[in-house]
């Protein structure tokens, strides 16, 4: 048993370590295009699984372990407490109408918290219409994101981050990629750990919401799969689906297979539709 407790205390450290090295890859890989070695990166992760996988545990006791806990972000005030219960009833009794508990806590500033104010981010990012790609509801959620240390003397956190970047990607080809992937940066400096569908939401906006040449688009997006990659975050799904429209956008024949790879081996649907570019790809590309 106490070697047990042992090796499982040096696995957590291990990941621990290789996540902080994994904060440092991602910037690296995103800000030095020219001189990053994207196959060193990968290197990297591959050592990572071997080490892994020389330890005495199975796949399912590794992924059971507890999520590493974003900080906190900061308070510029004394949160008051007779205040907060104040928030606390608006919140609860105002559940079906965002906005009127928006209005409502603007005179209880003092008891306003960043769970408050997620809380009231994600009821308006419900009722968004999908297909929208300017809604009243998305335009609150930029306010309150925006304005939350000058109206409410509170620091933005990974929650209130999360539901800027997924509000931020429905628009789509009308997103702000460049303001996405700063929100972005300040997650991986404050270490409020984003996760694959922070990461998502801002690859979504790099391949519909920017005008880089094929070539910058390609280099862009290498890196960015590595900066994934290199904080030991694992593509889901949706990530590899939107690479491969990526890729075929850039014309980058390399990548687009890489990616379909990786979504055969995962046995996932998309490795059809993601077929279907490769194909049509190459067949462009002997034109």
């Amino acid at each position: 048993f106490f070697l047990s407790a042992m090796l499982l205390r040096s696995s957590r450290l291990f990941v621990s370590a290789s996540r902080s090295f994994g904060r440092a890859s991602f910037n690296v890989a995103r800000r030095s295009v020219a001189t990053t070695d994207f196959n060193e990166i990968f290197e990297r992760e591959r050592q990572f699984e071997e080490e892994a996988s020389q330890m005495d545990f199975s796949p399912e006791e590794i992924m059971a372990q507890p999520r590493f806990t974003p900080k906190a972000a900061k308070m510029f005030k004394t949160l008051d407490e007779e205040e907060k219960v104040k928030v606390d009833s608006i919140i609860e009794k105002t559940e079906e109408n965002p906005f009127e508990a928006l209005d409502s806590i603007s005179s209880h500033v003092n008891g306003v918290s960043q769970e408050h104010l997620s809380t009231i981010m994600q009821r308006l990012f419900e009722k968004i219409d999908q297909n929208a790609s300017n809604s009243k509801e998305q335009e609150t959620i930029f306010k309150i994101f925006n304005d939350a240390e000058q109206t409410y003397k509170v620091e933005p956190d990974k929650d209130m981050c999360t539901m800027f970047l997924r509000t931020e990607a429905l628009k789509k080809e009308n997103g702000n990629f460049t303001r996405a992937r700063e929100i972005l940066d300040e997650m991986q400096d404050k270490e409020f750990y984003p996760t694959i569908e922070d990461y998502n939401a801002v690859l979504n906006l790099l391949v519909h919401a920017t005008d880089f040449t094929p070539n910058q688009l390609k280099q862009e997006l290498r890196h960015f799969e590595g900066g994934i990659t290199g904080a030991h975050e694992f593509l889901d799904e949706e990530t590899v689906d939107i690479l491969s429209i990526g890729y075929h956008k850039a014309q980058d024949i390399v990548g687009l297979r890489r990616v379909l790879q990786f979504a055969e081996y995962s046995e996932w649907p998309v490795a059809s539709t993601i077929s279907e570019r490769f194909d049509d790809l190459r067949v462009q590309l002997l034109l």
